[in-house]
C-alpha cells in the first residue's frame, strides 16, 4: 500500500513480467481482513473489550455428512452454559471444519498453555460424527475481540 502522510493513495503490485509497479487511486479500500493494513498504519485499531472472543478449530477428513439436499449443511450448537458455540462445517474434498467460539478467558485462562501444542486425540464432536481418518495435526487459535473503528475514512475523504 502506498501512503502519503496519513492517507492511502494507492498500491504497489507486481506485474506479469515480475516488475513492481505503483498504481495510484483516489480511493483505496483495505480488504486485508484482520491484518487491517490501513488500521495498523494509522493507529486506528481499537479492540472492543466486550467482544473479547476466542476460537479453537481444526479440520477432519471423512467425518459424517448428511446426504442429498442437506449434504453441505452447517451445524451450530450453543454451549451448555450459553457462553459460546460449536460449529461443524462440511467443506470440499471430504473435509469438515470443527471448532468452538467462546469468551477468550473461558477458553484459554488456566488451561495449561494450548499455544503450539498439537491435538493428539480426535475431538469428541468429530468422533461422534464418524470421522475415520486423523484430523489435521494442528489446531488453530484466534483471538477476536472485534474492533471499534474511530473513523471509516481519511480526513479528506468524501462520500457520494
Amino acid at each position: 500500500m502506498l501512503f502519503e502522510d496519513d492517507r492511502a493513495v494507492g498500491v504497489t503490485l507486481r506485474d506479469e513480467d515480475g516488475k513492481l509497479r505503483e498504481v495510484r487511486a483516489k480511493v483505496v479500500v483495505d480488504a486485508s481482513g484482520q491484518a487491517g493494513l490501513i488500521q495498523n498504519r494509522l493507529g486506528l485499531r481499537v479492540w472492543d473489550p466486550i467482544l473479547n472472543k476466542g476460537a479453537i478449530w481444526t479440520y477432519w477428513e471423512g467425518a459424517y455428512r448428511d446426504t442429498g439436499r442437506d449434504e453441505g449443511a452447517t451445524m451450530v450448537l450453543q454451549t451448555a452454559n450459553r457462553n459460546g458455540w460449536f460449529w461443524y462445517i462440511p467443506l470440499h474434498d471430504n473435509i469438515v471444519s470443527v471448532g468452538v467460539v467462546a469468551p477468550f478467558d473461558y477458553l484459554f485462562k488456566k488451561r495449561g498453555g494450548l499455544r503450539g501444542r498439537p491435538i493428539r486425540k480426535r475431538s469428541s464432536a468429530a468422533r461422534r460424527q464418524g470421522a475415520r481418518g486423523e484430523g489435521d495435526a494442528r489446531h488453530r487459535l484466534l483471538r477476536d475481540q472485534g474492533l471499534l473503528v474511530p473513523r471509516h475514512a481519511g480526513r479528506r475523504a468524501t462520500a457520494g
